[in-house]
C-alpha cells in the first residue's frame, strides 16, 4: 500500500513567505543505495534536514504483518520558491521540491523524491503502468518506459523480503488552476528483477480557498503510518 511508501504531504495554503525550506539537489538521492547508505552519508550528501520524525511499521508494503515491528526514522528535505525562474506554472504549477528518506538501524531502507521545478521535474504518465505485466516486466522495461525512478526501497517497503521497490512520484500544486494533482506509482520487483506487483494512483483535488491558492506556501506534514 502506498501509505507505507510515502510520507503524506499536506498543503497548507496560507499567505506569507515567498521561500520555504532549503535548496537541495533532487537528483542527489539517486546516489543513495537502500540497504547500504547510512544516515551519516545521507547528511553528507544532502546537508542538514528540514525536519525529522519517527514511525513504527507493523506491516509491509502489501499490508502483511511483519514478524517484528520496525522503527523507522524519516529524514525530510523540502524547498519552495514562489518566484524561482526555473518554473512552468501552467504545466507544473507552483515550484517545490521534496525528499523523504527512511532509515532503520542507521541504514536507508527507502527514499522518495519529487519536484515541480522545470529543470528536474518528476512528472510522469501513470497510464504507462497498464503496459507492465507481473512475472514478465523487468527493471530495464520500466526504465525504458518511465526513466530513472524518483525513489527506491527494500523490504519492508518491498513486496517480498528479497525484493526491491521503485517509486515514481509527482506533486503538482495548483495544476490545473484551482486544484492540486497527485501521482504515485510503486513497482515491486522480486529478487530476480521481475515485477511481482504494483500500485498506482492519480487524483486531482480542488483547492477550497481560491484566494490562498494564488499565493501559497506549502508546508509538509508527515503523518505516522497506521498502527
Amino acid at each position: 500500500m502506498l501509505k507505507y511508501f510515502t510520507a503524506l504531504c499536506l498543503s497548507l495554503l496560507v499567505t506569507g513567505c515567498a521561500t520555504t525550506g532549503r535548496e537541495f539537489d533532487r537528483t542527489a538521492p539517486g546516489k543513495i543505495e537502500p540497504g547500504v547508505t547510512t544516515r551519516e552519508e545521507v547528511i553528507r550528501l544532502l546537508g542538514p534536514t528540514t525536519d525529522e520524525n519517527i514511525v513504527t511499521l507493523k506491516k509491509d508494503a502489501q499490508e502483511k504483518d511483519l514478524s517484528s515491528p520496525v522503527v523507522v526514522q524519516r529524514v525530510n528535505y523540502y524547498y519552495y520558491n514562489r518566484y524561482d525562474k526555473d518554473s512552468d506554472s501552467d504545466k507544473l504549477g507552483q515550484p517545490n521540491r521534496h525528499a523523504n528518506i527512511n532509515i532503520a538501524n542507521n541504514t536507508v531502507v527507502y527514499y522518495r523524491t519529487a519536484s515541480s521545478f522545470k529543470s528536474d521535474n518528476s512528472d510522469f504518465d501513470p497510464s504507462v503502468a497498464s503496459r507492465f505485466k507481473k512475472g514478465e516486466t523487468t527493471q530495464t522495461d520500466v526504465r525504458a518506459a518511465l526513466g530513472e525512478p524518483t525513489g527506491r526501497g527494500i523490504y519492508p517497503y518491498a513486496a517480498s523480503p528479497m525484493g526491491t521497490a521503485w517509486v515514481y512520484t509527482a506533486r503538482l500544486w495548483n495544476v490545473p488552476a484551482g486544484s492540486n494533482t497527485f501521482k504515485d506509482l510503486a513497482i515491486y520487483f522480486d529478487q530476480n528483477g521481475k515485477m511481482e506487483d504494483l500500485t498506482v494512483s492519480a487524483e486531482t483535488k480542488v483547492i477550497q480557498d481560491e484566494t490562498a491558492a494564488a499565493r501559497p506556501v506549502f508546508i509538509p506534514i508527515y503523518l505516522p503510518a497506521k498502527r
